[in-house]
């Protein structure tokens, strides 16, 4: 056998296929949420004037040194000048997250045109690229402009990354439907999964590691991915048309609504805890940065728990009772979080959020 027949086989295989596609799904949302344990330190340190290639403890975080005073407590966080850095961090925090989403719902209108007009590969690849590259300037980024130029790159890649994985496999899986959902759940299940992991890693590599190593890390990966994507490459799909419903009306059905709703609520929710957490807790706690990212752990597995164990309710209960109940269920655990008084007690709220959060879009998608 040649190496271009075993690279052909590796092509035409749709296991193949799934794995990439899955991939970069996983990796866009692994790019999204790694940058929650990390860059309230950053931010804070930038406007403290303070160091933030090196950490000792928070005391490096709030302007004390921890070798003279030890862990810092919450009286010490309620002086001057860290109060006001808390307030603009937070702001910045939320400007930064939303700046890519942003961009997100634009370019979200172009998906299906972009995908009609250059097939599903050709997005892709280019979608990979622009995230390796902002992870790139991530990994180099030393000022707030810098980041929030990463983070609009990042928010470029999405559309065509995410739009032309999923079009590929609805495309390649269009002659059964039951295969079809099967593999695009699979591939579905990499954004919950790269969106949950991804803080725990992010707090311990840039913990012993410094703020550069998650993203070197994660443009590793991606070069792969681009590597993976140039070999399963087809140019016979460049020319084909994907048949879609137009976009009013999608507007118009009840179903879509609903859809849209519970995945608005749910990705709301996460969306609060993202930039306001980990601020919150180096105010309130005596947390180090690598706690930053641990404390999703738990949200981490019971959503994983909720995504693939779960469903098996869904046939007893019905789907949209059991996306009722998750939306009841992430009220109270948003509820309880703030009641939290630290890492322990964060625990239950923590593991109710992931129930509920990967019940929610799971159970949403299948109404």
């Amino acid at each position: 056998m040649t190496i271009m027949t075993a690279l052909r086989g590796v092509r035409d295989s749709r296991v193949t296929l799934v794995v990439v596609a899955s991939t970069a799904l996983f990796l866009d949302e692994f790019l999204l949420a790694v940058v929650v344990p990390i860059l309230p330190v950053v931010f804070l340190d930038m406007c403290l004037g303070l160091d933030s290639s090196t950490f000792a403890g928070l005391g490096n975080v709030t302007g004390y040194s921890p070798t003279s005073l030890g862990p810092i407590t919450a009286t010490d966080v309620n002086e001057s000048p860290y109060k006001e850095c808390e307030r603009a961090v937070n702001t910045q925090m939320g400007l930064f997250f939303g700046c890519q989403f942003a961009i997100r719902v634009v370019m979200g209108f172009f998906g299906n045109y972009i995908c009609e007009r250059f097939g599903f590969h050709l997005p892709m690849f280019v979608g990979c690229t622009l995230l390796l590259v902002s992870s790139l300037v991530y990994a180099i980024a030393e000022s707030h402009a810098v980041y929030f130029t990463a983070r609009m790159i990042h928010g470029l890649a999405a559309i065509p990354n995410d739009v032309a994985a999923l079009g590929l496999l609805a495309y390649r899986f269009r002659d059964n439907d039951e295969t079809r959902g099967f593999v695009l759940g699979i591939a579905i299940s990499g954004f919950a999964v790269g969106t949950m992991i991804s803080p725990p890693f992010g707090g311990v590599v840039f913990f012993y590691l410094g703020k550069a190593a998650p993203f070197i890390i994660i443009a590793g990966f991606l070069g792969l991915l681009a590597l993976a994507e140039i070999v399963i490459y087809d140019h016979s799909t460049t020319q084909e048309k994907v048949g879609v419903m137009a976009t009013v009306r999608l507007l118009l059905d009840p179903l879509i609504l609903v859809q849209a709703g519970v995945l608005t609520i749910a990705s709301m929710g996460f969306g609060l805890l993202e930039p306001s957490l980990p601020i919150w807790m180096l105010g309130t706690m005596d947390v180090e940065e690598w706690q930053l990212g641990i404390v999703f752990l738990p949200l981490s597995i019971a959503s994983i728990i909720g995504s693939l164990v779960l469903g098996y309710f869904s046939y007893k209960i019905g789907r949209w009772l059991c996306a009722a109940v998750s939306m009841v269920v992430l009220g109270i655990a948003l509820s309880a979080i703030p009641f939290g008084g630290n890492i322990a007690g964060l625990i239950a709220p923590m593991t109710m959020f992931g129930l509920s959060f990967g019940k929610s879009p799971v159970q949403a998608g299948f109404l």
